[in-house]
């Protein structure tokens, strides 16, 4: 029961309403859900409908990967849709993992940023003008003066 010791008070609330409405909260364990009821935000105010689809309801991620957790591991009870969930976890967590590589894939992190660096760099190269300081505008005026004569 250590792995859903980490359920936020927001998702919590999320999860007790949403599984109370589906009628599917009595197929959790009792210290579960003792643990979901006491930690739920009591001034969190959350609307679950039936009707339309949960993906559509659930913005909070975490509420999304908690149900599914909990649909996975107590409430379903089909071992071929268990299976079936799993092996889409399985491919979806391959997909991630394969994105990570590509985007940390040590040979390329300096190549990609070095690219990045010359492609943001402008076309156009501003020119400095040079500024003579007070003090070398008088040497230059005193020096011009004596060399007239």
């Amino acid at each position: 029961m250590e792995e859903v010791r980490t359920i936020d008070s927001k998702s919590c609330k999320e999860i007790y309403v949403i599984l109370n409405r589906l009628g599917l909260f009595y197929k959790l364990p009792i210290e579960l859900k003792e643990y979901i009821i006491q930690n739920q935000d009591l001034s969190y105010e959350y609307d679950f409908n039936i009707d339309l689809p949960l993906v559509y309801q659930v913005d909070n991620e975490n509420t999304k990967a908690y149900i599914s957790y909990l649909y996975l591991k107590y409430i379903n009870d089909s071992d071929n849709e268990k299976n079936i969930l799993l092996r889409k976890y399985e491919k979806n967590e391959k997909i991630y993992q394969e994105k990570l590589m590509e985007k940390y894939n040590s040979n390329n992190i300096f190549r990609n940023k070095r690219l990045e660096t010359v492609e943001n760099t402008p076309n156009t190269i501003a020119i400095v003008e040079y500024k003579e300081s007070i003090i070398r505008k008088f040497v230059n005026k005193i020096k011009s003066i004596f060399s007239r004569k």
